[in-house]
């Protein structure tokens, strides 16, 4: 007796992981290059695009955890939809009052200040992402539906 793989997917892993990690990496080089010509602080950009892969396996972590299939719609939609949203509407808001020196404040208190004056916005658009993406989420995934049929035997 001789055992044959019937189908070998790993060839589709290997293009699939590929296509995600440049995916990754051209999205973080866009969203840095935008950031950069928009904001003009390579600081900012850098963190903002810092974010996206912690973004990324946070997502993957959060979907293994419920049993959700990873598909790119949903990675997409909590990677960037979600955290990296926040973090580019906190990164500007932080440089536009850094970029205020009144002298009273320093740059500690400045960074307080601006990270508390969005955070009851990027909390709620955060929710609002969420629940548009809800309906996506709880859709059957198909697993475990041929398991909750008893088997009918011999």
């Amino acid at each position: 007796m001789k055992i044959v793989p019937f189908l070998d997917r790993s060839l589709l892993v290997h293009y699939t992981t590929h296509t995600v990690l440049h995916n990754l990496t051209e999205g973080m080089i866009l969203v840095s290059v935008v950031l950069l010509l928009f904001l003009g602080n390579i600081r900012g950009a850098v963190i903002v695009a810092a974010t996206i892969p912690f973004a990324l396996l946070f997502a993957a972590i959060c979907l293994d955890l419920s049993r959700i299939p990873a598909n790119l719609l949903s990675l997409g939609a909590l990677d960037f939809g979600v955290i990296v949203e926040g973090a580019i509407v906190l990164i500007e808001n932080i440089v536009r009052h850094l970029s205020h020196t009144d002298g009273i404040k320093t740059s500690t208190e400045r960074i307080s200040f601006a990270s508390h004056e969005v955070q009851r916005p990027v909390f709620y658009a955060i929710v609002i992402t969420i629940t548009a993406f809800l309906p996506i989420f709880t859709l059957p995934t198909g697993r475990g539906q041929a398991l909750s049929t008893p088997w009918p035997g011999p």
